[in-house]
This record gives C-alpha cells, sequence and structure tokens, in this order.
C-alpha cells in the first residue's frame, strides 16, 4: 500500500546547503543526491568516488530510488536503506571503480541513516554527536573480515596484488571483493530532539580535516546552512586539506515549528 503523504513530514528542516571542491586532486569524483519530497521525507547522500566516476554516478543516479521504491511499498526506512543497498550492490556486480555512500532519510522526527566507506554522519546540539564510524582497517571488526578472506593490510590500506583500497566497504570495487571488502552497509536510527540544531553528511575529506568538535563549533557560530556548510568547507582547505570534498549540512528548525522556513530547499533538488 502507498504511502500516505503528510505535508509536515519535512517541516522540521529549516535550511539545507551544499558545498563540494575538488581540492588537489585531478578529477572531482564525489557526487551527490538531495530529494526533498514534502509528503514523505528528506533524503539525502554523499557519494565518494575513487578509481573513476562510473560507481559513484551510478549509485547516485539510483540508490534514492531504489530507497523510495521500497519505503512507498511499506517498509520501514532502515529496512528499506537495506533493501536498496542490497538492489544497487546487484547492478554494481563487476564494476572494477567504486564508491562510498553515505546516506540520511528524514521524517518528521526520525532520523534514519545508512552508510558503506568511511564518510560521516555528524549530529551537532551543544556538543557533536557521531552516527556513525569509518569502515576502515582500523576497526576491529573490519580488520578481521579482510584478514578472514585472505587480504592483505598495510598501513591503513586493504591490499590485493598490487592494488591498495582504504575503505573496507564499498560498492563496485570488484577487484577487492575476494578479500572481504563488501556492500553491506551498517544501518541506525535516532529520534531528533529539540536540542538538535545540525546534520552533516559528508565524505572523508571532511572528517579527515576537522575534528567533530571543530565542525560543531564551526555551524554553532554560523547564520544558518549556508554560512555553515562554507565555513567547513574554507576550515578544510585552510588547513591544507587536498582531497575532494562534499559537505551537506541540514538545519533544524524546533521539533513543533511546524512553520519552520525552508530556505535553501527544493522539492526535488539533485547536485552531481
Amino acid at each position: 500500500m502507498p504511502r500516505q503523504h503528510d505535508p509536515v513530514a519535512t517541516a522540521r528542516v529549516r535550511a539545507v546547503h551544499q558545498v563540494s571542491d575538488i581540492g588537489f586532486r585531478p578529477t572531482m569524483e564525489d557526487r551527490h543526491v538531495l530529494e526533498i519530497h514534502p509528503g514523505l521525507g528528506l533524503y539525502g547522500g554523499v557519494y565518494d568516488g575513487h578509481g573513476g566516476m562510473e560507481a559513484a554516478e551510478l549509485v547516485a543516479a539510483s540508490l534514492h530510488k531504489a530507497f523510495f521504491q521500497a519505503f512507498d511499498a511499506g517498509l520501514q526506512p532502515p529496512e528499506a536503506f537495506r533493501q536498496a543497498y542490497r538492489v544497487v550492490e546487484e547492478r554494481l556486480q563487476g564494476i572494477a571503480s567504486g564508491t562510498t555512500a553515505t546516506t540520511v532519510f528524514l521524517r518528521y522526527d526520525e532520523l534514519s541513516f545508512a552508510h558503506v566507506g568511511d564518510g560521516g554522519i555528524l549530529v551537532v546540539a551543544a556538543e557533536p554527536i557521531s552516527l556513525t564510524r569509518p569502515h576502515r582497517v582500523d576497526d576491529p571488526a573490519e580488520r578481521s573480515r579482510i584478514i578472514s578472506a585472505g587480504g592483505e593490510i598495510e598501513g591503513g590500506y586493504v591490499v590485493r596484488g598490487l592494488r591498495g583500497l582504504m575503505p573496507t566497504r564499498s560498492f563496485g570495487d570488484s577487484y577487492f571483493r575476494p578479500v572481504g571488502v563488501i556492500g553491506v552497509p551498517s544501518v541506525g536510527e535516532r529520534r531528533l530532539n529539540g536540542a538538535d540544531r545540525f546534520l552533516v553528511v559528508a565524505c572523508d575529506g571532511l572528517f579527515d580535516v576537522l575534528e567533530k568538535e571543530q565542525i560543531a563549533q564551526t555551524l554553532l557560530q554560523s547564520s544558518g546552512a549556508q554560512e555553515g556548510a562554507e565555513g567547513l568547507r574554507d576550515g578544510v582547505l585552510v588547513r591544507g586539506g587536498t582531497d575532494n570534498l562534499t559537505i551537506v549540512v541540514i538545519e533544524f528548525g524546533k521539533g513543533n515549528d511546524h512553520s519552520a522556513e525552508t530556505a535553501g530547499l527544493c522539492p526535488e533538488g539533485k547536485g552531481m
């Protein structure tokens, strides 16, 4: 049975702003998607590609569609994320390039999220709260799976033959599938409260340079989502960040304020 639309499903969202920067890389391999359906909810995704852009472009074009299809069919958001990731993972079998995925869905005060790879999701209230842990070899469970599958670890990389990969979970990356790199997401939920001010969804280009306390300070001292997102980008660049960078900042109004302005929102805004 299709979902019923509720005009206040996204009323908690006051504003959304996205920034990207190529850094010192020769190509921009990040992609992002924002889908705001006022009657259903807000979907945001950041996809950090590597080894080419094919995987990131395919995931950016299809993951949110698979999610909304599953959600509209009646699955709860966490299960809709799991199904969407499975569907898209199957489509990318044999793709040599890869991408991380860091995704959120907000409906009323219910935040659901899923990710593969080393992007991050951060809630900023009076103190920052990390909702994700990077899928990298310094996570004991991730490291154990890679070693059990016959993979080697050198420094912070999964190594097979002469090639290395930093994230231990991703879409694509067919070469690394035999050594334990998987596309199964970590999935979670959080109920927002009145103290929650911002939500940050970003690639590792942000979290490898700025500590979560620095991110929170920048946002809390800003006038809102746009100034905050641009301040985070500038903070990364001034500290010598060289990686591709994509940051989505969602600013919240009060939990019971259904008249919150939606400056910066587009009904179905997408980014490259």
